[in-house]
């Protein structure tokens, strides 16, 4: 027999993860080196920023570098060519609902104040498939976003070209598309390269140009105020649909408060800085783009001009040109300057905050795990990077212009907000009155406006731009294909080893797990109702013990009395168990002939999520064939205890979990390590035997998987061991020896047959130490 062993402090993947910090608290672009990058976990502290790093001044610029910039650079002429002077309206409509979404992100911010943002507020309010759905959409929203500036950007660079050439390179399609392809390139290399750059000193540099053009034409407003607001008559040109229009084109020029929820494990004192800086932001970028908006649709505009025919025929330049209206070429060319330099900025926000999800996402195994590594040299994200970039490539290529790509990103962006609202109001709900949260006002009313306002918008924009509409639906269904098909099983069994792990996640997503254990015997009750507690704390749960009184329905008063006297005691020992444990459980006392067919029953009618069993060691008290029929008639989630007498859940320190080819029990095998791990420090043993025929890079694959599945299930907290063995029975119960809880798995077909197998039962019954036998319905 030969045997190979990665113990936790040789091995990279499991020795890095023991930090038991959040999974979405590693910052897109780590800056200081780390030992091996390419396969350092989530949790190492090399990728984490300081925690509460971040005082409200500096979460407020993050807020305000998010928002302020490259936007209304580029949709200001497709809001005015939309709907007129009453842009204006469409501005304030637009204010008021990112208000009210605002309001629902503080509220998941400072209830859930970790990284990760929309798809950590579904990640805890939902479900895992829910925050797969959300984290694909919020991914592909960032790529739009940053395809709409690499668009942007071209666009600008073509009209700075055509100024100083004399040529109309602005005209063509495919220059502005090689344009924009270039600059996402460089921009991404520069990030990979170098990391983020600008900071501080990009937004002290956009508000005080954006400062001086609205004191510039301030200034021509009052040398001939009668003159300037002309422009504004007639003033809703557009009309309601105008409007509507111009909301879904622009709204994301206001989404930018999203990126300070991003960073909310960050930042000190959440409860009352997170929600500040996202009003504070707010109303910074309101206060700039209301008095900017205004002047470009009354000073911007030549006497005897429309501002919807100038807006109109060049959507992308007009922003320019108006300003060279009232301040002349300089005007023109400061904001072209500024332009192309706030383009870069949030064409750069775009690619890490789309880089920073993907990453996240791929952590959690709801994309591939290749993703969430870091490259050996530069410390960054490369993987989310390129991805990010392909789909914001592949956007350049379909999307033909600004306008439908800012529309594309509002449309996506506003369908994900509607979405906050909704789990905003979910966890109200569930969290205790007295939480430490901020609390939306006027609830349930504001969610309720906030989901509707952001689907009637998002719906609007969808029938307008239906290009973007489908483009939207598509990727949703390639993503839920994608997922299903190849990712579900593994973030699954994370999600399920997670949830088990933190009971908190369990409460916040309402769910409620209900286990029922059945109690016969006194010398296995508190060992079963030990596990039970373990595995279902009584704040998520229930659990239900089962003592069944085995009579005959003709039974003397003598008989039934015996038959009573003979369960007490079984469930006098589980009574005290759980009141050691400190659960509240429920009791349950019924009579039957036989037991299976109550325990049966009493599951159907409990709807209960799983049954624990107990199985004698003596293989003559073993009744396999109503057992196996018990089995094949449950639908749900069963796990069978063989233990000595002597048994308590509180002295396993070493568990092993022999792992075959098959993967029917990672999510319950997953669960019950995640329970283990909660209750106290437990040293885990992954195996897998090969035959000693089989190849010897097998071996090297082997260790491969079982150090994925040490990382992703116990986060390293343990070693793996390849063994090469004839007899896997006798393999498993020789390293049995040094372990006080071996795991196993048994199989429940669909077409019926035996569930606990001869060798199996062999097995169990002859390990040196308890044996959990977990077994789940076939789909």
């Amino acid at each position: 027999m030969r045997t190979i062993v990665c113990r936790a402090s040789a091995c990279p993947v499991a020795f890095a993860s023991r930090q038991p910090q959040s999974r979405l608290a590693s910052p897109p672009f780590p800056r200081r080196p780390v030992p091996n990058p390419s396969t350092d976990p989530p949790t190492s502290p090399q990728t984490t920023l300081p925690a509460a790093s971040l005082g409200l001044t500096q979460t407020t610029a993050i807020g305000v570098g998010a928002i302020v910039g490259g936007g209304i650079f580029v949709l200001a002429g497709g809001m005015v060519a939309q709907a007129g002077p009453s842009a204006l309206i469409a501005l304030l409509l637009n204010g008021l609902l990112a208000l009210i979404t605002a309001m629902s992100f503080a509220e998941m911010a400072t209830a859930f104040p970790e990284n990760g943002g929309e798809y950590a507020f579904a990640r805890r309010a939902l479900s895992v498939r829910s925050a797969f759905a959300v984290g694909w959409v919020v991914y592909f929203a960032y790529a739009v976003a940053a395809a709409l500036y690499a668009l942007g950007f071209g666009s600008y660079l073509l009209l700075a070209a055509d100024s100083v050439l004399g040529t109309s390179m602005s005209l063509s399609g495919t220059l502005l598309t090689t344009a924009a392809l270039g600059t996402a390139l460089l921009v991404a290399f520069a990030l990979l390269r170098f990391g983020p750059v600008g900071g501080v000193a990009a937004n002290i540099g956009k508000v005080a140009v954006f400062g001086f053009l609205i004191a510039a034409g301030l200034a021509a407003l009052l040398g001939s105020p009668r003159q300037a607001v002309s422009p504004l008559t007639p003033f809703f040109q557009g009309g309601t649909t105008g409007i509507l229009a111009a909301m879904g084109l622009s709204f994301i020029i206001l989404q930018g408060f999203g990126n300070i929820a991003a960073v909310a494990g960050n930042v000190r004192d959440p409860v009352r800085n997170l929600p500040r800086a996202m009003f504070f932001s707010l109303a910074i970028a309101l206060a700039i783009y209301g008095p900017l908006l205004f002047l470009l649709v009354t000073v911007g505009v030549p006497p005897g001009e429309d501002p919807t025919t100038l807006a109109a025929h060049d959507p992308e330049g007009y922003f320019a040109l108006a300003v060279q209206n009232w301040l002349g070429d300089f005007g023109w060319w400061l904001v072209i300057i500024a332009a192309l330099l706030a383009m870069v900025s949030a064409l750069q926000a775009n690619l890490i905050a789309a880089s920073g999800v993907g990453r996240a996402m791929a952590l959690d195994r709801t994309l591939p795990r290749q993703i969430a590594t870091l490259h050996p040299k530069w410390n960054t994200p490369a993987p989310a990077l390129i991805v990010a970039l392909a789909l914001a490539g592949g956007v350049i290529l379909v999307l033909p212009d600004t306008s439908t790509a800012g529309a594309a990103a509002s449309l996506i962006f506003l369908f994900c907000f509607a979405l906050v609202h909704a789990m905003a109001w979910l966890v109200r709900r569930r969290l205790p009155p007295d939480a430490n949260t901020f609390r939306t006002p006027l609830f349930p009313l504001v969610p309720a406006l906030g989901v509707a306002g952001c689907a009637g918008v998002a719906l609007h924009q969808a029938l307008l731009v239906p290009t973007a509409g489908w483009m939207t639906l598509v990727w949703l269904g390639f993503g839920l294909f994608f997922y299903f098909g190849f990712l579900s099983a593994r973030a699954e069994a994370l999600d399920h080893a997670a949830a088990a792990h933190d009971p908190a996640l369990m409460r916040s997503r309402g769910d409620s797990r209900t286990i029922l254990v059945p109690i016969a015997s006194p010398d296995s009750a508190a060992a079963l109702t030990g596990l039970a507690s373990t595995l279902v704390p009584s704040d998520a749960g229930r659990v239900i013990a089962l003592q069944v009184i085995v009579a005959p329905r003709d039974a003397s008063p003598d008989s039934l009395q015996k038959a009573l006297d003979k369960a007490h005691p079984a469930l006098d020992r589980a009574i005290q168990q759980i009141h050691r444990d400190g659960h509240e459980a429920e009791f349950i006392v019924r009579m039957g002939e036989t037991p299976w067919p109550v325990i049966r029953r009493t599951a159907e009618r409990q709807h209960v999520h799983s049954v624990l069993l107990g199985l004698p060691r003596d293989p003559d008290r073993l009744q396999s064939a109503p057992l196996n029929a018990l089995l094949a008639d449950l639908h749900c989630d069963v796990a069978l205890l063989c233990a000595p007498e002597d048994f308590q859940l509180e002295s396993v320190q070493r568990v092993l979990i022999p792992i075959g080819g098959s993967t029917a029990h990672d999510v319950l095998r997953a669960r019950v390590l995640g329970a283990l791990r909660r209750r106290g420090t437990v040293h885990f043993t992954f195996l897998r035997i090969l035959h000693p025929d089989v190849p010897a890079e097998r071996d090297r694959i082997a260790l491969e998987r079982l150090e994925r599945l040490l990382q992703d299930e116990v986060r390293g907290e343990g070693h793996c061991v390849i063994t090469r063995h004839h007899d896997p029975t006798a393999a498993i119960l020789d390293s049995a020896a040094d372990h006080d809880l071996v795991l196993l798995g048994a199989t429940r077909s669909d077409r019926g047959g035996r569930v606990l197998s001869p060798l199996l039962l062999r097995l169990a019954t002859r390990a040196p130490c308890a044996t959990l036998i977990l077994s789940r319905p076939q789909a």
